[in-house]
């Protein structure tokens, strides 16, 4: 995602109220020109990108009380990581990593920020998501190079492998080459290949397969011949790119 798309999200209504501390001792400054008091010494030990922003002398704007510093990223985007790095806003509600379009946007931020702890949570959201929402959830770790999210995705995709064909609306698919699509695609015929070649699964018809309510205890009987064919399609994207 490029500073000018997190620059374009969306606003919170009334977020950037939340960050008007009279001993904050900084101005951030969103491109849709949002303000938010914050605190140099906070925002330092969070980001160690902020910690060397914050050193330079930063602009004294006449009309603002504090040094200001222009950031690339809208209000909703400077919202999601001040929210996250100040835990504790006295009754408010945060906005949300659940949705994943902030999901992606908080990738993004703490990617360009060095904020391991929040690439952290972030992964662990999607890894808890990708069994209900496998196909966005794959996108999200293709983008971000994260080779056990997008193994994990790929394979819960598998629950409804014919989503894609049915033209279900993935937005997050936006956001990567149609070869990781095609990926995903190769990867969910092989292993419905695999599966229908076994003998013990000769009984059941193709809409058998798809469709049965037992569907899911033999996709976990066959786990291991599910896996040896998810790995040859997609796996050669990390193998010069490791997540």
């Amino acid at each position: 995602m490029s500073a000018a798309s997190l620059a374009s999200e969306p606003m919170s209504i009334g977020a950037p109220e939340l960050f008007r501390d009279t001993d904050a001792d900084v101005i951030l400054l969103s491109s849709d020109d949002q303000e938010f008091h914050v605190h140099k010494l906070i925002l330092s030990k969070a980001s160690p990108v902020f910690h060397d922003i914050l050193s330079l002398p930063q602009h004294q704007n006449t009309e603002k009380p504090l040094p200001v510093v222009q950031m690339s990223e809208g209000a909703h985007a400077l919202t999601l990581l001040l929210e996250y790095i100040y835990p504790e806003l006295s009754g408010h509600r945060a906005v949300s990593f659940v949705d994943l379009a902030n999901v992606r946007i908080g990738l993004e931020l703490s990617r360009k920020y060095q904020m391991l702890r929040l690439q952290e949570r972030l992964h662990e959201t999607l890894l808890t998501r990708a069994k209900g929402t496998p196909e966005s959830i794959y996108a999200i770790g293709w983008e971000f190079q994260m080779k056990d999210v997008v193994h994990a995705a790929a394979y819960e995709s598998l629950r409804n492998p014919r989503n894609l064909e049915a033209g279900v609306t993935v937005p997050e698919l936006a956001f990567i080459p149609a070869l990781a699509l095609q990926r995903l695609m190769q990867y969910q015929r092989r292993c419905m290949d695999a599966l229908r070649g076994t003998p013990s699964l000769s009984m059941f018809s193709s809409v058998h397969l798809f469709y049965d309510s037992s569907w899911n205890a033999w996709m976990s009987l066959y786990r291991d011949v599910v896996t040896s064919a998810l790995m040859h399609p997609i796996q050669r994207r990390f193998r010069s790119h490791p997540a």
